[in-house]
């Protein structure tokens, strides 16, 4: 309710003369630092899902679970290919 109140405030002086540049600018970097909080957050989900491969058996699988249908089927078409290596490196052997 507040918030809506601000904005409305915000919204009519961003056209007053004289003081309306300085708040469209305000209102610039506001929006900037929460789009850069918002890259912070999902370069972290990327640098989780990246640590996947990285961590051990059962911490892979507790990550696996709680990640998304999407990623779920990668890491079964991963795990599937790397079995058909681990064949294939057996074959040669």
């Amino acid at each position: 309710m507040l918030k809506r109140i601000v904005r409305k405030i915000l919204r009519s002086l961003a056209h007053a003369p004289l003081i309306g540049r300085y708040v469209r600018m305000a209102a610039a970097l506001y929006r900037i630092a929460a789009m850069a909080e918002r890259t912070g957050r999902l370069n972290g989900e990327l640098q989780q899902a990246a640590s996947v491969s990285a961590t051990p058996d059962a911490d892979r699988d507790n990550l696996v679970i709680s990640m998304p249908v999407s990623l779920r089927k990668l890491r079964r078409d991963v795990d599937a290919l790397q079995a058909q290596l681990a064949v294939l490196e057996r074959r040669q052997d």
